[in-house]
């Protein structure tokens, strides 16, 4: 992050090395170096960051930093890639998987949903993800995007995405003091809290 701040004749050298380090991270601090002398190929270095699901964000907010935005990719502006750019992000954390899965796919979306948690209209995503060889064998989960960006150990592919929401509204509600009593079933709670919002949900 420091070539930003270095004379040309010193950080030249130093952004070559970082463009050619094997971590992504690294590449991408050097791409934002590079580009801020103005260099078109750093420019369409960080486009191609624009679609790397863990550098999304980053890359996009570099460009606009360097006034391109027109050189983020249509894909990398789109509602569906971005969070699901932000879901595999979390998933990545050291604290979760430790990288991005395998395989991720949308399991539902629902646009304009009232979200107790957060007081307002939102577009919540659920993605069902993979990873084929996590320590004994594969592992399958869920996880929503467009709140809090969490997969929790209490669902399943196996259930209904109404019922996911409603599991996920329960935990977002009473991480900060919900109004559940301790002999509440989550399932039921968070969809009986969204049904009185979101009239047949």
């Amino acid at each position: 992050m420091a070539l930003l701040y270095l004379r040309a004749d010193s950080r030249d050298g130093l952004i070559a090395l970082g463009l050619d380090h094997e971590g992504r991270e690294v590449q991408l601090a050097a791409a934002r170096a590079a580009a801020s002398t103005g260099s078109p190929s750093a420019m369409q270095t960080l486009a191609r960051f624009c679609l790397d699901r863990l550098c999304s964000r980053e890359a996009c907010q570099y460009l606009e930093e360097f006034a391109h935005p027109e050189l983020i990719p249509e894909i990398a502006r789109s509602a569906d890639f971005r969070a699901e750019a932000d879901l595999c992000l979390w998933l990545a954390f050291p604290t979760q998987f430790g990288c991005e899965p395998d395989e991720i796919e949308i399991f539902d979306t629902r646009g304009e949903l009232y979200w107790p948690p957060t007081n307002d209209r939102r577009r919540l995503w659920l993605f069902k993800y993979c990873y084929r060889a996590f320590y004994e064998g594969p592992v399958t989960g869920v996880g929503l995007s467009g709140s809090k960006n969490v997969a929790l150990d209490s669902v399943s592919p196996e259930m209904s995405p109404e019922e996911i929401y409603a599991r996920h509204c329960y935990w977002e509600l009473d991480d900060v003091g919900g109004p559940w009593s301790p002999d509440d079933e989550p399932a039921v709670a968070g969809r009986e809290m969204l049904r009185r919002y979101n009239p047949g949900f």
